[in-house]
């Protein structure tokens, strides 16, 4: 990784008191299947809004949906203040569309405004509340899925409503480097429009969704970008289309969402969770608030769900937060950041820093408890110094950095991996684990 310039924010113990603030993760005896919360409703009802998450905050895009009279609106919500703020509108009135983020930057695309269909790309930059209109989605449609891998923003499914066949397969690829898209990938084995996606170590999920004939999907399949290729997995337990869906801790949730009881369009309650180790669905603590087509975003371990509607004649502004029934965190780190080859002389009387980075789901400053880090060749060395904050890896999100003494961490010769252990403030674990090599001291 390339060092950049940035603000040290040096934290000694005893002296500056501690960065920390608390994830919001299961109490004690919280009950294995997850709990749920009600909080601030947001400042209107919202029928298909969209969500997304920026350095711990929850951004939500109402949108405009002329056949119910719904303007659009722009909001975004401080789960440490429980408070929304108006935000600036997106230029182009539509709703139906993809969103995602890549570097801090909100992308939408697609979506229609109840006749024409859009290509439109647009960029929100949260720094600056603005937006830029980019390089046009080559296949315009709605209710299509949004997913992020490796820097870049794919466009999965949907439909172009007008033509045949118009429930869509494709699956097109947004580089914002280039501002230009890439065509001719392979498509989805299942055609569907009001899929869910989200991303696992690199991988896209697409799960749900419909071929708009009253057809509902419990069908999940992965799409893998390095070899261009799509593999079948173990079907959610529940059919659905529109449904929220978000990653946290390397498992998928699916939640809500709507499906035909009786013959009539029911919105659903039900959450379930996919973990890609075991190829299995475990069914979890259903929701509060039976909606479809509602905003989700993940932030501090915690996933909040916000707006959307019923088939009842009901449009909500409600909110609300489902924590998982997390025992363990996987958190990413570099070992001295910006060296390639993380080469470590034991009998040095230095320091090792260990970058705790921050993700969509675990924004290191806030959620790490620093005084509760430990880091050598078995991840129990008591070894820190102190923690600095800085964004090292250049993506405009602060990460830890903790400096832990050489000669405490334990390293022996032939060693060739690093663990780095704490806890959140709420006294869950976590670790993370990168290549070291070992050299002989002078």
């Amino acid at each position: 990784m390339k060092r950049t310039k940035r603000m040290v924010k040096r934290l000694f113990w005893g002296i500056l008191p501690l960065l920390v603030l608390a994830l919001a993760s299961p109490a004690p005896g919280l009950a294995q299947s997850g709990t749920w919360t009600t909080k601030a409703p947001m400042p209107s009802v919202s029928a298909g809004p969209r969500g997304a998450v920026v350095a711990g905050t929850f951004y939500v895009v109402r949108p405009y949906v002329p056949h119910i009279g719904q303007d659009q609106a722009f909001y975004a919500y401080n789960p440490q203040t429980d408070q929304w703020t108006l935000k600036t509108n997106n230029p182009q009135c539509r709703h139906a569309f993809a969103i995602g983020v890549v570097d801090g930057i909100i992308y939408t695309a697609g979506g229609w405004d109840g006749g024409s269909m859009y290509d439109t790309v647009e960029a929100y930059n949260p720094i600056t509340d603005s937006w830029q209109t980019k390089a046009p989605m080559p296949t315009a449609r709605r209710d299509l899925a949004g997913a992020v891998a490796g820097g870049i923003f794919y466009a999965i499914g949907g439909n172009i409503a007008y033509a045949s066949p118009y429930i869509r397969s494709e699956i097109e690829a947004y580089n914002p480097s280039t501002d230009t898209w890439t065509t001719g990938l392979a498509p989805m084995p299942t055609a569907r429009n009001g899929l869910g996606a989200g991303v696992i170590n690199g991988k896209i999920y697409a799960v749900g969704g419909d071929n708009g004939s009253d057809q509902y999907y419990a069908k999940l399949e992965v799409y893998d970008p390095a070899p261009n290729n799509w593999t079948t997995k173990a079907s959610m337990p529940t059919a659905r289309a529109c449904p929220a869906v978000e990653v946290l801790n390397g498992k998928l949730y699916v939640i809500g969402g709507y499906n035909l009881v009786d013959g009539n369009a029911t919105a659903l309650n039900t959450v379930e969770v996919y973990d890609p180790e075991t190829d299995s669905w475990t069914t979890l603590t259903p929701m509060p608030t039976a909606r479809s087509n509602d905003a989700s975003g993940a932030v501090n371990g915690v996933i909040y769900v916000a707006g959307g509607y019923d088939f009842l004649g009901n449009i909500f502004d409600t909110l609300e937060a489902f924590t998982p029934p997390i025992t363990e965190i996987t958190v990413s780190i570099d070992i001295k950041p910006g060296s390639y080859v993380n080469s470590i002389n034991p009998k040095s009387q230095g320091k090792i820093p260990v970058a705790i980075l921050s993700t969509p789901d675990f924004y290191a400053p806030d959620e790490a408890d620093l005084s509760s880090l430990t880091f050598g060749r078995t991840g129990d060395e008591a070894s820190l110094a102190f923690c600095t904050i800085e964004d090292v890896n250049g993506d405009g999100v602060a990460d830890v950095v903790g400096h832990f003494y050489t000669q405490a961490t334990g390293f022996q010769k032939g060693d060739t991996q690093g663990i780095l252990k704490g806890k959140t403030t709420e006294g869950i674990s976590f670790s993370g684990s990168d290549a070291v090599r070992i050299v002989p001291g002078k």
